[in-house]
């Protein structure tokens, strides 16, 4: 089974456990998302668009949808994607942010 591209525009990202407006809350003003896991403490990096792009991810969006209303906010499409190029491998390392099964 070949993996899903994160960066394609048809990609529909999808929050796990927490959605993305609650994750906001917990960035720190450095851009660090801090996490728990069994007693471990790990700071994952977020780029200063992420928590615009987190308030946009709903599970039925696509990736361009996400750009298009990101644009509508100031954030250009180059911008939005090195964002979401960054923001994506960090949120799916600690198990927040998936892809839906495309139909």
């Amino acid at each position: 089974m070949q993996r899903a591209d994160p960066l394609s525009d048809a990609a529909v990202p999808v929050m796990r456990e927490v959605p993305g407006a609650e994750l906001v809350k917990s960035i720190r003003p450095d851009g660090g998302l801090p996490f728990l896991f069994d007693g471990l403490r790990a700071v994952v990096r977020l780029p200063p668009e992420a928590p615009a792009i987190l308030h946009a991810i709903d599970g039925t969006r696509t990736v361009a949808e996400i750009a298009a209303i990101l644009a509508g906010r100031g954030i250009a499409e180059p911008r939005f994607r090195r964002a979401w190029a960054e923001s994506f491998p960090a949120l799916e390392a600690v198990n927040r942010v998936l892809l839906a099964v495309p139909t």
